[in-house]
């Protein structure tokens, strides 16, 4: 696997693979200091280049203190300090970077930037936020929940809010993992048709259910056709969140995005 690009890009077993090495590195580390290197250092003698042209708390945090734990030694760009997309294009900025680092994590804002970005560098690219996808946080939302509750497999997810670059994610985590997934949420904050339509591919092949509904008043049983998609198709129980061994909210116009905000 040279990129992590998205979710749905990947294969099942290397994202199982992954998340079971994350399982396996997080407790090989209970009880040590944070700043005390892991024993297995697969990043040793390797340059990260940390790329933020969109700001970031947990992400810049998690990754820098990842890198260091496991080897490696950090790069962290801003949009500010680089000419990416401006005196350089994006795919000049691919070369020079891969000739002077291992790995490049890049949290943007376009996906176009992320794509162009992982085509012309020599080194794998992950992607660290687009506008359209947040991947790598829904791998630690599985992991998180696995941790806690067991296999997500079979398990049913519910998502209210806006369906957003996050609800993307979990979409393709959805088909991927093998869990029942419903979205709830004001139609105009629907989710990519073609983010829904992976999940409902992959799901129905797995038995799983894939869920729209409006308001999490009114519940609708599994609809029998392919029309409506709106508000009812594939839902189980007779209850939105009842059922559901997960419940995520996302604010309405959250994470940067607010020009998808409605009303």
């Amino acid at each position: 696997m040279k990129h992590f690009l998205d979710i749905h890009k990947t294969d099942a077993a290397d994202l199982r693979a992954m998340i079971n090495s994350a399982k396996a590195m997080k407790s090989a580390r209970n009880g040590r200091p944070k700043g005390e290197p892991d024993d297995v250092q697969p990043l040793a003698g390797r340059m990260v280049a940390l790329i933020f042209e969109k700001p970031s708390t947990r992400t810049r945090v998690s990754f820098d203190v990842g890198v260091r734990q496991m080897g490696g030694q950090t790069m962290v760009l801003s949009g500010k300090e680089m000419q990416l997309g401006h005196g350089e294009t994006i795919a000049d900025t691919a070369r020079v970077l891969s000739r002077y680092v291992d790995l490049i994590m890049i949290r943007t804002f376009e996906e176009a930037t992320l794509l162009e970005m992982a085509e012309h560098a020599t080194v794998p690219v992950i992607n660290g936020l687009t506008n359209r996808t947040h991947p790598c946080q829904i791998m630690a939302d599985v992991m998180t929940y696995e941790e806690h509750r067991g296999p997500i497999t079979g398990r049913r997810v519910v998502w209210a809010g806006d369906g957003n670059n996050v609800c993307a994610s979990f979409l393709h985590a959805a088909g991927q993992f093998g869990f029942d997934f419903t979205f709830t949420g004001p139609e105009p904050l629907d989710p990519e048709d073609k983010f829904v339509g992976f999940a409902r591919e992959e799901l129905f092949e797995q038995r799983e259910a894939l869920g729209f509904i409006g308001q999490p008043q009114h519940v609708a049983h599994r609809s029998g056709g392919d029309g409506d998609r709106a508000r009812a198709i594939g839902v189980h129980g007779n209850g939105l969140v009842e059922d559901a061994e997960r419940i995520t909210h996302r604010a309405f116009g959250s994470g940067g995005d607010e020009g998808r905000a409605f009303g």
